[in-house]
């Protein structure tokens, strides 16, 4: 029953109850907090119908465990998104121009060549050329990311000199490519950073042109990669690995399968539910944007 109300009292309940300046219960609210629950059902009554106790005074009703004029309490965070974002159609005019901020000295990325089917690989490789930047290339990244193509990313990087690495995929050709900035930085192994959490102190500037929508990685620091040799699948997160530039069009998503595009939507819906299900009990607004 718990899944019906709380999908329930944040759609039409809520909708239906503001026009009344009633403060309501987030009844949206998880964890094993029943009180919620159950403050939730005396207000609104168990058939959802907002046919309950709705005419009790805001000051008496209970959120989050405690009473609106008790204890408040704010969460401090720093919020700081510097990725510049080009969304929308015919986009790519600006990669050129964007890549030789950073140098002359480009590494492409990409996976299993679907870039090419699809004509992507022949537009950005023009806009490239158009700029006069000097092109390198890396690809067969897998899904789920092998440290090998990290390791030979990085070390095209040193030998080649490259200035930005530029990668064109989902968010498995990122994640790799972000370990590949941060691995041509250092002198040892970049499963270093995953294993033994070596410092992440450098990386070399990434700019993205995302074709899947899924985890995010084109405007996040993290990424998630795996040996084969240990068995091992490590995640982390730096702030120097944050792309640069990303480019999103959704035309660029449009050559992608049904059964990757369900895939894409299952990663997103488990990247929320992963956030949603929290101890923290005071993100209403968060909670909302992820509720909608």
């Amino acid at each position: 029953m718990l899944p019906s109300l709380r999908w329930r009292f944040s759609g039409s309940i809520r909708r239906r109850l503001y026009g009344k300046n009633i403060l309501i219960v987030d009844a949206s609210r998880r964890g094993n907090n029943l009180g919620n629950l159950r403050t939730a059902r005396l207000l609104f009554g168990d058939d959802g119908s907002g046919t309950g106790e709705t005419q009790r005074p805001p000051t008496e009703v209970l959120t989050d465990r405690r009473e609106i004029k008790g204890e408040n309490r704010m969460n401090n965070f720093v919020y700081e998104i510097p990725t510049t974002v080009y969304f929308g159609e015919n986009q790519l005019s600006h990669l050129g121009p964007e890549l030789s901020r950073f140098g002359k000295r480009v590494l492409l990325t990409y996976g299993g060549g679907s870039i090419k089917k699809s004509g992507l690989y022949d537009r950005v490789v023009a806009e490239i050329e158009a700029a006069g930047l000097t092109l390198f290339e890396l690809s067969g990244i897998a899904p789920n990311p092998h440290i090998g193509s990290v390791r030979e990313g990085a070390k095209i990087c040193k030998e080649e000199r490259v200035d930005v690495l530029l990668a064109v995929g989902g968010g498995s050709t990122l994640d790799a490519t972000k370990f590949m900035a941060a691995g041509a930085c250092v002198d040892f192994d970049p499963w270093r950073f995953l294993s033994e959490e070596a410092p992440i102190e450098r990386a070399l500037p990434i700019v993205t042109v995302l074709t899947h929508a899924a985890a995010g990685s084109e405007m996040d620091c993290g990424g998630v990669i795996s040996n084969p040799e240990t068995q091992d699948k490590i995640g982390r997160m730096a702030p120097p690995m944050l792309p640069k530039v990303s480019f999103l069009d959704p035309a660029n998503t449009y050559s992608v399968g049904a059964y990757q595009t369900a895939c894409g939507a299952v990663d997103m819906i488990s990247h929320i539910v992963e956030v949603y299900f929290n101890r923290d009990q005071d993100l209403q607004m968060r909670d909302g944007g992820m509720e909608s």
